[in-house]
């Protein structure tokens, strides 16, 4: 009689053992990547925000805005487009800045939410020359007006290579009447930006 051909219980198990080991050696460098985000993938993802909404600021003839949330302990920095509606609380009379509400759009065809990774952090949002987190509670906004005007603005943002113990910096600039963001390397101070007439 032949014997039959086979693998025996410790071939199976040394093969299982060792693609569980490469498994568990691989995974997480996929995790990392998924949550990966370098300043220029942001760049792009916040330039198609920005010409989305002013898509829809022309075609719906209102004024929307993009936010942007520092968050100061480990929660993750946001940036989100917004919609304004009237706030239900306040008097049909009232003619006050209050009487909007301002909420998240929700679409199923476009995210209008960015997360932002741990390690990618708005430092700082400019506007009319002063630095608008400070005195804002760490929010600010860029208004995209009914005509497709997006409003002037210089963010800077940071990313730490935690892994090369590095740290990337840089400034993006808001061109209104392209509605496009510029990036320049580094923390560019306001004075110098406006020598090169960025801004």
């Amino acid at each position: 009689m032949r014997k039959e051909a086979g693998f025996t219980l410790i071939e199976i198990l040394a093969a299982v053992f060792i693609i569980g080991t490469m498994v568990s050696m691989v995974l997480p460098r996929f995790r990392n990547r998924a949550t990966e985000m370098s300043i220029d993938n942001c760049t792009q993802i916040l330039n198609r925000m920005i010409q989305w909404t002013r898509q829809q600021a022309i075609v719906d003839r209102k004024t929307y805005r993009i936010s942007f949330y520092q968050k100061k302990t480990s929660e993750q920095d946001y940036v989100q487009i917004e919609y304004s509606t009237l706030n239900p609380e306040k008097k049909e009379n009232s003619r006050s800045h209050n009487e909007l509400m301002w909420e998240q759009i929700k679409q199923s065809s476009f995210d209008t939410k960015l997360n932002l990774p741990p390690d990618l952090r708005l430092i700082a949002v400019f506007q009319n020359r002063e630095e608008v987190f400070e005195f804002n509670k760490n929010i600010a906004h860029c208004y995209i007006m009914h005509e497709g005007l997006v409003q002037d603005f210089v963010l800077q943002i940071t990313k730490q290579n935690i892994e090369q113990e590095t740290t990337e910096k840089a400034t993006l600039i808001m061109e209104p009447f392209l509605g496009k963001l510029y990036k320049k390397d580094g923390h560019i101070s306001l004075k110098n930006l406006e020598r090169e007439n960025a801004i």
